[in-house]
């Protein structure tokens, strides 16, 4: 989904620089780049074959590709062209010229040392190596402010973000609209399950309130019929005791209007049963 065309040699650049960066091993004037996504793998080989043919040659076993030099310092123009072994700053400055560097870059990075999960919550975060600063400061530099932690005795530093808004926001800014889609689509799906759970606690909640005032009430006015206080009763109050009683799942508000009542008067009623039946 990240894998969108680009076009000019040095968005190029900037794009494998955030693979290389993470993915590469430099061992004997040999390059080798690990991969596990293979869609990837297939992206970075055409991207060199169609640039750097002077410089390197390709060869590829599993998910592997290794960068073998044309000429002896095939590998080291190969890597001084992508700004990964060049001054830190004079790399920032340049990937950070453009947009269209930086978002190349940030996407190369991504793909070979990003991840999300949307399991528990919302996080997304860069794995990169500690020595590599460029990617932390291209997405400040874009108001993409990560936390940051790290890991591994200090070899690892882990940029993340857990604000789903922001999340969305990068991922758009990347080049993944439909991943950002998603995103919002399961935070608005997430929000009204929230929601709907609230309402039915609520609900819940008032139902055994209901329920435990209305077993108060007629504790009341079975304690009433039991001391002969019921039947001497003023006729207003008799009539609310014999509502109450063959409602009891009623609310004092449903109670009122089979009544013709307020709701305040009908509770001021059952009050008073109550009141009588404690004395």
């Amino acid at each position: 989904m990240l894998l969108l065309p680009i076009r000019s040699r040095r968005a190029v650049a900037a794009f494998l620089h955030g693979i290389v960066g993470k993915l590469g091993k430099f061992i004997n004037n040999k390059l080798t780049l690990s991969f596990k996504n293979p869609m990837l793998l297939e992206c970075v080989r055409i991207m060199i074959e169609e640039n750097y043919q002077g410089l390197v040659k390709l060869k590829q076993w599993q998910r592997k590709l290794e960068l073998l030099p044309i000429e002896e310092d095939g590998i080291e123009k190969f890597l001084t062209e992508l700004k990964i072994i060049t001054d830190e700053n004079d790399a920032f400055n340049f990937y950070s010229s453009k947009t269209e560097y930086s978002i190349a870059l940030l996407r190369g990075a991504f793909l070979a040392a990003g991840s999300i999960s949307l399991s528990q919550g919302y996080h997304l975060e860069f794995a990169l190596k500690s020595t590599d600063k460029i990617i932390e400061k291209l997405l400040i530099k874009e108001d993409f402010i990560p936390k940051k932690i790290n890991k591994n005795n200090n070899t690892t530093q882990l940029l993340y973000y857990k604000n789903s808004e922001t999340i969305s926001d990068l991922l758009a800014y990347l080049g993944a609209p439909q991943m950002a889609l998603a995103l919002h689509s399961l935070i608005v799906e997430r929000e009204t399950e929230r929601r709907m759970r609230r309402i039915a606690n609520c609900d819940e909640a008032n139902i055994n309130k209901i329920v435990t005032l209305a077993r108060s009430h007629i504790a009341a006015i079975e304690k009433l019929e039991k001391t002969n206080k019921l039947e001497r009763l003023p006729q207003k109050l008799l009539e609310t005791a014999v509502l109450r009683k063959e409602n009891p799942e009623l609310s004092i508000e449903e109670l009122a209007l089979l009544a013709g009542l307020s709701k305040s008067g009908m509770r001021h009623r059952l009050d008073k049963l109550m009141e009588i039946a404690q004395d």
